[in-house]
């Protein structure tokens, strides 16, 4: 995901939602694989609000696309 703060924000809203959503789990599956399809979903949803947040800061690599280079 990038860095350590949202990977630790990441593991807690799996956690919680584990927890939240624990009665939805029926069985039909192994729990391994509800937990991993859980956990993707997450990652998923945090990625696409992270790409559509406005003021995104560009990467060093970016920047020089856009003549930011000082010298």
């Amino acid at each position: 995901v990038g860095n350590k703060d949202e990977a630790e924000d990441l593991s807690q809203e799996v956690f919680l939602r584990v927890y939240r959503f624990l009665h939805r789990f029926k069985g039909k599956s192994r729990f391994y694989t509800w937990l991993y399809r859980l956990t993707v979903n997450v990652c998923l949803s945090a990625r696409r609000k992270r790409k559509n947040e406005p003021g995104k800061i560009l990467s060093l690599a970016d920047s020089s696309k856009y003549g930011d280079d000082p010298g």
